[in-house]
């Protein structure tokens, strides 16, 4: 199973050399999370993450975040269950009092994970926000990024090569890294993008 999901990830992960590619932006680099321990905890009950998936966040966790061939499998089932039960939404913007969202760490988990059991969820900077938190609580390598869209991904037919356009910078990716394997990078998207890592 783990070399099957080894596989899976690979061919969805890209090796990442001298730069990143021009629809790219860094916005963000940490290395520590906002969420404690417990939180991560949480937040595996609220994606309904199967108990085989469940490592404990510390040196466990980031003993299996830190290898390719473990840390990809784990990836790849938090990416799964996570856009699984995480909706891309902006209710927020339209329904609140406000007509507001709130882009801190802490919001966003009491928003999604402590009174998200409803199914809230947020828009890409607010769900990439939570995700990028919590694989750093677990030891991943995480860097977020700004993003822009591509016109052919909501064109109704073919646009030709040279026709294509990009937004601005008004989406959001995280991009994780390995340390046994420096230039291998997984570009992740939480809302709505396929269910594993994606090319670069």
């Amino acid at each position: 199973h783990a070399e099957e999901a080894w596989m899976t990830m690979k061919r969805h992960c890209t090796r990442y050399y001298s730069r990143p590619h021009p629809s790219l932006t860094m916005i963000a680099i940490f290395t520590m999370s906002s969420y404690t321990p417990a939180q991560i905890l949480q937040y595996y009950d609220r994606i309904n993450l199967p108990q085989k998936h469940r490592y404990e966040p510390g040196h466990a966790s980031t003993k299996i975040a830190s290898q390719t061939s473990t840390g990809l499998d784990f990836l790849s089932a938090l990416q799964r269950y996570n856009l699984a039960h995480i909706p891309f939404e902006n209710l927020d913007l339209h329904y609140s009092s406000h007509h507001s969202i709130s882009i801190d760490a802490q919001d966003i988990f009491n928003k999604i994970v402590v009174n998200g059991k409803g199914g809230r969820g947020g828009y890409c900077m607010v769900n990439n926000a939570l995700f990028a938190n919590v694989l750093r609580g677990l030891g991943f390598h995480v860097t977020s990024h700004g993003a822009r869209i591509s016109s052919s991904v909501s064109a109704a037919k073919d646009i030709p090569l040279d026709q294509v356009t990009f937004s601005g910078f008004s989406h959001m990716v995280n991009l994780v890294s390995f340390p046994d394997d420096p230039d291998l990078n997984c570009l992740l998207y939480t809302s709505p993008s396929p269910r594993d890592g994606l090319l670069s």
